[in-house]
């Protein structure tokens, strides 16, 4: 007889299974350091304030402060009048029902102004897109996790697929961690107003995971309540976002592997007409999709009268393949393009490259299913950004979910990368000592996207650090030269009006008036043109004004105010030409007042001002009348009619027949905002009396 064979005193799990468990662990571990990196990464943006459109969508909306227009019972409820007085020119689809523009955007807005009332401040709402990407972080976890569960049982519903044991177990952790630091994803997370991205890219992974629990699913019950998930969950991410209209068609691609292994144990007649179901759903979803929303009914006007084969051929094909190529190494990370400007052979090579890569992906995916990635990444980018004609070429905040694709791309590579080297190690100390290189160098990769993405998240902080990248990225981009001009103006002339400081700006300023002849500029409409011309104007009039040249400011508002009469520039070019007693500027202000707004107070006022002026002060009861129009209107809202407004109530001040009255116009003046040491001098009249 044999030695007896000693029995074993272990009592858990075999060797296999406890690597297993570790690699289990470290997964958990890769999911809490994507929270905890993207966290780090993204905190400086805490601190930045209002940027750019946040202006238009979050502060100035008045519907976001009546969250019960947003009930289903008050959506054709008229929204609020915008206030003529408030400075507010144009609010973005304000004429439209809420529910048939980014309704699901718009309520987060509303909700968070509810919730923290007076206490709302731009913190918070960086803080709410910052909560936002953590949870997508969290969902990619999942979903990546529930896809490779689903390939692995690659046939009917309820099966009990083989679990991995090595590194392919880290695949979902390290998903998470890429995106929670990949620079591409940065925009709905650092700029309030694209939290549309991150809103849009929520659902469509939450739907993603509801999906794959529908095809799990062993009960007709749970089956049903999964997919019905699934779909209001699609509805939710373009509620967000018309971009997301591709989010079922996404769902569909990265399970389709699986559904058509499924589909093959079907009768091959029930197979096709479940296939051409699915599809003629699809379509008309889409299309209904399209139909419901007036941003994707207005591009497809753009589109049908517009030469699109030149466009995707010269603009959005290069631009789709150097994003691609961008995003390993975090390269012209940027609020917008320039017109790429490559030669016919190159753009006909990039379409060449980019139809290889689109139709490469889905081949190669029938062997190697993350392949998909790369399909997964052109397909959300197709709805608005590649086929219709638009203005700006590729907003970032429009690449957040296609940066999944790029993430589970770079997982699965590293991943397969580790399994491959190991041999039969299943050990995850003996597996990372055979692939030490791989691991250091996807951890250096990790490093410089978390320092890159830190950097773009703390320029928020000073919108001129957000403008000059961007206008060394799009030099030809006429409206971010001028936005970098602006910053310039309000952080650095107001506080410091140095000839050096004003010199900067107007150089930034030409260089964004030379750059609406370029390429870039041609398709944006007159209406954006007009826009940027009469600002422009504005503020090198302003400019003027600091170096003391009254008479070409004077000339620069005049132009300004012809381009696009607005009540800002006309104060600034009516009071200019009151105070330096510019009276041919004077008088052709009042005629454009008068033409624009001819029974307004302002108008009013300002003639009673100008007659005041030719008299020498002699006022009489007809001009005293016209000027206390100003007095019997309300508060103004727009801080520049409130000074102006203030400066009238200051004349008449000085008219007040009795104590009383004047008493009551100093109160009055205190209510707008007039200075201290001005009030004081009134005072010492009243003292007099």
């Amino acid at each position: 007889m044999g030695r007896k064979q000693k029995p074993s005193l272990s009592i858990g799990p075999d060797k296999v299974t406890r690597s297993a468990i570790k690699w289990t662990w470290l997964n958990g571990g890769l999911l809490g350091a994507a929270l905890l990196a993207a966290l780090i990464v993204y905190w400086p943006v805490l601190q930045a304030g209002w940027f750019y459109d946040d202006g238009d969508y979050v502060v100035n909306d008045p519907r976001l402060n009546h969250l019960d227009l947003f009930l289903p019972w008050n959506m054709s409820q008229p929204p609020p009048p915008l206030d003529a007085d408030g400075g507010i020119l144009r609010l973005p689809g304000y004429d439209k029902p809420l529910v048939a523009d980014r309704y699901v955007w718009r309520l987060s807005f509303a909700l968070e102004r509810r919730l923290f009332g007076a206490s709302y401040s731009p913190s918070i709402a960086h803080g709410v897109n910052l909560t936002l990407h953590l949870v997508c972080v969290a969902l990619l976890f999942f979903a990546a996790k529930a896809l490779a569960r689903l390939y692995a049982s690659r046939s009917k519903a309820g099966s009990d697929p083989k679990k991995p044991e090595g590194p392919e177990i880290l695949f979902p952790g390290l998903c998470a961690l890429i995106f929670a630091v990949l620079p591409w994803a940065a925009e709905p997370v650092v700029y309030v107003s694209a939290r549309n991205g991150g809103l849009g890219a929520l659902f469509t992974l939450l739907g993603l995971i509801a999906f794959i629990d529908a095809l799990n699913a062993v009960s007709r019950i749970r089956w049903g309540v999964s997919g019905l998930a699934a779909f209001l969950c699609c509805v939710a991410a373009f509620g967000s976002k018309e971009n997301f209209i591709s989010a079922p068609a996404g769902i569909l691609l990265v399970t389709a592997p699986v559904l058509l292994t499924r589909l093959k144990q079907w009768p091959r007649k029930k197979a096709i007409i479940l296939g051409a179901v699915v599809l003629l759903l699809l379509v008309l979803g889409i299309a209904v999709g399209i139909r419901g929303s007036e941003r994707a009914m207005a591009l497809l006007h753009v589109f049908n009268g517009a030469r699109n084969g030149g466009y995707l051929f010269s603009v959005q094909s290069p631009i789709l393949l150097q994003v691609l190529g961008d995003q390993p190494f975090g390269q012209r990370l940027s609020l917008e393009f320039n017109h790429p400007g490559w030669s016919d052979t190159a753009c006909w090579a990039a379409l060449l490259l980019n139809i290889i890569l689109i139709f490469g992906s889905l081949i190669a995916a029938i062997r190697y299913p993350l392949a998909l990635a790369i399909t997964w990444f052109y397909l959300h980018l197709l709805p608005t950004n590649s086929i219709l004609v638009r203005q700006d070429f590729l907003a970032a905040r429009n690449v957040y979910l296609p940066t999944v694709g790029i993430a589970v791309l770079f997982a699965g590579l590293v991943v397969w990368l580790m399994a491959r080297n190991s041999g039969t190690e299943n050990a995850p100390a003996a597996v990372f000592r055979k692939n030490r290189f791989v691991a250091a160098g996807a951890l250096g990769l990790l490093v410089f996207w978390a320092v890159t993405t830190g950097q773009w998240a703390s320029a928020f902080r000073d919108s001129t650090n957000v403008w000059a990248r961007s206008a060394q990225v799009a030099p030809d981009h006429a409206a971010v030269r001028l936005n970098h001009a602006l910053a310039m103006y309000s952080t650095r002339v107001q506080s410091n009006p140095s000839a050096e400081n004003v010199q900067a700006v107007e150089k930034e300023m030409a260089a964004a008036i030379e750059a609406e002849k370029s390429p870039t500029m041609r398709y944006y409409e007159e209406w954006h043109r007009t826009t940027r011309a009469a600002l422009s104007a504005r503020i090198l009039g302003r400019l003027r004004l600091l170096s003391g040249d009254t008479a070409k400011a004077e000339e620069y508002f005049r132009k300004s105010f012809s381009v696009k009469p607005t009540l800002g520039t006309w104060l600034e070019w009516f009071q200019l030409c009151l105070e330096q007693n510019l009276d041919d500027g004077l008088r052709d202000a009042e005629i454009g007042a008068t033409r624009q707004w001819p029974r307004d107070w302002w108008t009013v006022s300002a003639r009673a001002m100008r007659r005041a002026k030719d008299l020498k002060g002699r006022v009489g009861s007809d001009i005293k009348a016209d000027l206390e129009s100003a007095e019997r209107a309300a508060d103004s809202p727009n801080p520049e009619l409130r000074r102006f407004q203030a400066r009238v109530l200051f004349g008449l001040a000085h008219m007040a027949e009795t104590p009383e009255i004047l008493r009551g116009r100093l109160d009055r003046l205190g209510r707008l905002g007039m200075p201290p040491e001005s009030l004081a001098k009134l005072h010492e009249k009243l003292a007099g009396r």
